[in-house]
């Protein structure tokens, strides 16, 4: 981010610039020997390239510091830009799954197109990309 907006020339003087708390050294944690993994865990390690202690620190970090809140967890330590600004409020779509999802989706090559349907004045059918 910070290498587009100097190229952009920005005038304003400032450079975005985003630190996810899984680069911070000091989060981990030793791992309890009867740890066993959450689905949304393993997709975290996943996308992130986390390690047992990353996790182990998060799951130590939400029940300590966020007081068992994941959502405060996600506010105060963001794994990513879009994780850092998620609206408050109720939206249709699940918005930590659309965080996680383009984090994943990041070095993926797009497919620019256009869905199209009929519409028969009550529904919509015959989806076609």
């Amino acid at each position: 981010m910070a290498v587009e907006a100097q190229r952009r020339g920005d005038e304003d003087g400032f450079i975005p610039v985003f630190f996810p708390w899984h680069e911070m050294e000091d989060y981990r944690r030793p791992v309890p020997a009867n740890m066993e993994l959450t689905a949304e865990e393993r997709e975290l390690k996943e996308t992130y390239g986390l390690d047992d202690e990353q996790i182990a620190w998060r799951r130590w970090c939400i029940n300590t510091n966020c007081g068992g809140d994941l959502n405060l967890f996600r506010q105060e330590y963001p794994a990513s830009p879009d994780e850092a600004f998620i609206s408050t409020g109720t939206c249709v779509f699940d918005k930590e799954a659309l965080v996680l999802r383009r984090a994943q989706v990041q070095n993926d090559e797009w497919e620019y197109g256009r869905f199209s349907y009929e519409y028969d004045g009550s529904k919509q059918k015959c989806y076609q990309w």
